[in-house]
């Protein structure tokens, strides 16, 4: 590629806050598909979008199908426009195949990755022996046909069994997309991914992961989400979407982004207890001077609210106790002097340690 790659791939930055997101698409989308996601996490993040090579947005000439076999040229891709915007740490979003691209570039480069976000990701299409994986061979070979014979009409029939959910408008826009890419290297790309076996990599991912997972998804059945969280070789978690289809940013953008920011939900320390750290109007950011206090004995999660509340959960009770803090406290915690950060996280503490003496007491020493 003789152009710079972020021109190539029209990378662009959205949004005024201080962490860093990427959103990356998936097959027969470019990054249009995040437009309705893009305003629900603007004022909090700093977005990387880009459009994969393939894509119908890209110059088609920028299409080598030499290198594009396997989709670690695509990794090379990805770490390239990082490199380039000068990214050392952020959260990963890919859909379907950008799925599968951001678990290999957490293998290679995993201090850069916070956490990755896996929508509607697969390892690999083809069923296996103790494996669902969705297709069996010669159902693949039929869809390779219909491209070849008639790519208009495959268009037509796919977009909406992709959808899934009723949803006219999606099923415009994903159809849109389909047409804008060149025939020959939409059959190309299809021919790589459903020849593709990435399982073998899952257990080498170490970067917490959530899972995101349509009810029913003709493109990747819940039995894959269900692989995914046994062999991924880092924490991880599972979200159900209650919805139909492989593109909810695109027939469920609200469900979608609702489940986005849950999982986005920083997870710092190593403890066996867990803490969770509410900011009102505040970015949690403003909860970094507390965090080296806890880190050794919880898990973390910060998080914005809209309750004047820290709330503190432990593995040995289910009901989340709520510890309030004054407004003034609350709104000027990274301004504050350490003198008080410290007596703050000492209040913290002592107050957690009373409400667990509480829970734990027996009930016979009451009265």
């Amino acid at each position: 590629m003789g152009n710079s790659l972020l021109d190539i791939l029209n990378v662009r930055v959205e949004g005024t806050g201080d962490k860093i997101l990427v959103l990356s698409h998936g097959f027969g989308t470019d990054q249009s598909a995040w437009q309705r996601i893009l305003p629900y996490f603007q004022r909090d993040y700093q977005i990387i979008l880009y459009d994969l090579v393939c894509a119908g947005s890209v110059n088609p000439n920028n299409f080598d199908f030499d290198r594009y076999t396997n989709l670690h040229a695509y990794v090379d891709d990805l770490l390239n426009i990082l490199d380039a915007l000068h990214v050392h740490s952020c959260a990963f979003v890919g859909h379907s195949v950008s799925a599968m691209i951001g678990i290999l570039a957490s293998i290679r480069r995993p201090n850069l990755f916070s956490k990755l976000v896996l929508i509607g990701a697969s390892p690999r299409f083809l069923n296996d022996n103790n494996y669902h994986g969705g297709f069996e061979r010669a159902e693949v070979e039929k869809v390779f046909e219909a491209m070849e014979a008639n790519y208009e009409a495959w268009v037509k029939g796919f977009a909406p069994t992709a959808v899934g959910a009723d949803v006219p408008a999606a099923v415009r826009e994903f159809s849109r997309t389909l047409f804008n890419m060149r025939p020959d290297i939409t059959l190309f790309v299809s021919k790589t991914l459903f020849n593709s076996d990435l399982r073998g990599f899952l257990g080498m991912v170490k970067v917490p992961c959530c899972i995101v997972q349509t009810a029913k998804d003709v493109s990747v059945p819940t039995s894959v989400a269900t692989y995914l969280k046994a062999h991924l070789g880092g924490r991880n978690t599972v979200e159900m979407l209650p919805t139909e289809g492989h593109l909810p940013h695109l027939s469920a953008p609200a469900l979608l982004a609702a489940a986005l920011r849950r999982a986005l939900s920083r997870v710092e320390g190593t403890g066996d207890k867990i803490l969770v750290l509410s900011m009102v109007r505040h970015d949690q950011s403003a909860w970094q001077r507390i965090l080296p206090y806890f880190q050794r004995d919880y898990q973390i999660s910060c998080m914005i609210s809209f309750v004047q509340a820290v709330s503190i959960q432990t593995t040995s009770t289910s009901t989340a106790t709520p510890i309030s803090t004054p407004t003034s406290t609350t709104s000027s915690i990274s301004s504050t002097p350490s003198m008080s950060i410290a007596a703050l996280s000492l209040a913290l503490r002592l107050r957690h340690d009373r409400i667990l003496a509480s829970i734990r007491r027996p009930t016979s020493s009451l009265s």
